[in-house]
């Protein structure tokens, strides 16, 4: 497929982009999260963007202060070109934190915009390296509301769970489930079932009541928030054990997400620079074997549907589309994205997009607009890109 792209890209001044996020409910609006020194010291950043439309950003191109598109025509594709018009955006708001921010998630009502929303009300939640997990609210630049405590390690994964409910992982393997009211860490339930760092969280509206979570230990686990919990001697509530296990045979589970065209079908990025397609309700495990005590018989992993291959090192980020049925993103430590359309069984990798100049850490689809994608990276930039194949360009 030949892909026409209209790039925008914005840099930090010393801070390393670790995730990105469309917001939901706001077209022109991206929040993104950054740290200092790659997060291993010093002070983090929520920031959010307003991106300009498409026909003002044309005229202003010009002036715009970004990092040269030329690199995107690297893109492999067959018979493939990329065209680039730059698409300004500017910086919306600052929310300065201590420590690094790992990970991002807009909160409120569903109905919520930024721009409308009281600013008495949270909007805007940040994952931190000192174990806090801090809310925001539009117009003030201090926290409307910190849980210190949320992890006794950073916080690295974060993920709104419908109105009302915050789903955090951390580097010490457990996962936990706040109410966005009072989020205060002693009402947390604490979800106890990996043993290496949760590095994803993914949750979709079609199961409201469970989510998913990836982890360096290599396995994925399905998680039902209406199973019973044990109450600790501290008075903390837990969870010891998910609905379901996946082993994956790929090193870390670094990255995941639902299918939202088919709630049962879960991707999941690997350290081995490929990802895997799972169906929840069939997992296979390679030979004859049980999930024992919360533990796997060495040896044993569950098989995939398929397996897909396009990058050198290992997936950090991956997202499907919500209005392009089939298509998904993959951001690499090879420092590209690919574009994939699982729709196509012959050849699903569409193009590889090689705009960043260090590790791609997070990728995201726009959810009103099917061309439109956003990406950031260790190379202080987030970029926003409007991607379209040529057989959706009109004649």
């Amino acid at each position: 497929y030949k892909l026409h792209c209209f790039l925008a890209v914005v840099l930090l001044s010393v801070k390393v982009v670790f995730q990105v996020s469309f917001h939901p409910r706001n077209p022109r609006l991206l929040a993104c999260g950054a740290a200092e020194n790659f997060g291993l010291v010093g002070s983090g950043m929520g920031l959010v963007y307003e991106l300009e439309d498409t026909a003002v950003a044309a005229s202003a191109s010009s002036r715009a202060h970004q990092a040269p598109p030329s690199s995107l025509s690297k893109a492999h594709m067959e018979d493939g070109l990329v065209s680039t018009t730059a698409v300004p955006m500017k910086v919306h708001a600052t929310f300065p934190t201590p420590d690094a921010v790992y990970d991002i998630a807009w909160i409120g009502n569903t109905s919520d915009t930024w721009s409308t929303h009281s600013a008495s009300r949270s909007l805007l939640a940040l994952a931190c390296g000192d174990g806090s997990i801090r809310l925001h609210s539009r117009g003030k630049s201090s926290p409307s509301k910190v849980c210190k405590d949320a992890h006794t390690s950073e916080v690295s994964a974060l993920e709104r769970m419908g109105d009302s409910q915050l789903l955090s992982g951390a580097y010490g393997g457990d996962c936990r489930m706040y109410d966005i009211e009072r989020l205060n860490s002693e009402d947390g339930i604490r979800f106890c079932g990996h043993t290496d760092t949760v590095h994803s969280i993914s949750w979709d509206k079609a199961l409201p009541h469970s989510f998913l979570s990836g982890s360096g230990d290599g396995t994925i686990i399905l998680w039902d928030v209406r199973m019973p919990s044990k109450e600790n001697k501290d008075g903390s509530r837990e969870v010891g054990a998910g609905v379901l296990a996946l082993k994956v045979r790929g090193g870390q589970v670094l990255c995941l997400d639902h299918d939202p065209h088919n709630m049962w079908q879960i991707a999941a990025g690997c350290a081995d620079g490929g990802f895997r397609l799972f169906d929840a309700r069939n997992p296979k495990l390679s030979h004859v074997g049980k999930w024992k005590q919360g533990k796997f018989v060495e040896g044993q992993w569950n098989i995939p549907l398929h397996v897909f291959t396009g990058h050198d090192l290992g997936v950090r980020s991956i997202a499907f589309s919500e209005l392009a049925p089939g298509q998904l993103l993959t951001g690499s430590y090879d420092m590209s994205i690919a574009l994939w359309d699982l729709n196509n069984n012959t050849e699903p990798l569409v193009a590889h997009l090689e705009h960043h100049q260090e590790f791609v850490h997070g990728v995201a689809w726009s959810p009103f607009e099917k061309s439109r994608i956003a990406s950031c990276s260790w190379d202080e930039s987030v970029a926003t890109l409007d991607i379209r194949l040529k057989r959706d360009l009109p004649q």
